[in-house]
């Protein structure tokens, strides 16, 4: 199987965190996660094809990562993933570049559409 590109998450809930990375994997994905955004600025040393970011973290927040990567000059496409869908949040991320705003639950094939075609061209 061919690897579509590198995704990384970052999600605080284990469970999701595992199904998310399961779904994925099985779709060709190759998967890294991160249980917070510190994790994430820590640990991650390339960055990956997308990231999918849950936006109520504990500590920093997913809102916060995402501003400062864009302060750092990240383009990194970002998809953003929340169980509540707060206007001024949504508003912001869509500001800072996010290029989808999804609601959970929601369906893997929907994601799996998305992440690919957003990675097209990033075969790892």
């Amino acid at each position: 199987m061919t690897i579509l590109a590198a995704i990384a998450i970052v999600e605080d809930d284990t469970d999701e965190r595992v199904a998310l990375g399961r779904v994925l994997r099985a779709s060709g994905f190759e998967v890294k996660s991160y249980a917070s955004a510190e994790d994430y600025l820590a640990e991650s040393t390339v960055e990956p094809g997308c990231l999918l970011l849950d936006m109520q973290l504990d500590g920093m927040s997913g809102l916060d990562l995402l501003r400062g990567l864009r302060s750092s000059g990240s383009a990194i496409p970002v998809i953003v993933i929340t169980a509540s869908d707060d206007v001024d949040s949504r508003n912001e991320a869509e500001q800072l570049g996010c290029i989808a705003y999804l609601r959970k639950p929601f369906q893997g094939r929907a994601l799996v559409g998305l992440l690919r075609g957003v990675t097209r061209d990033q075969q790892v």
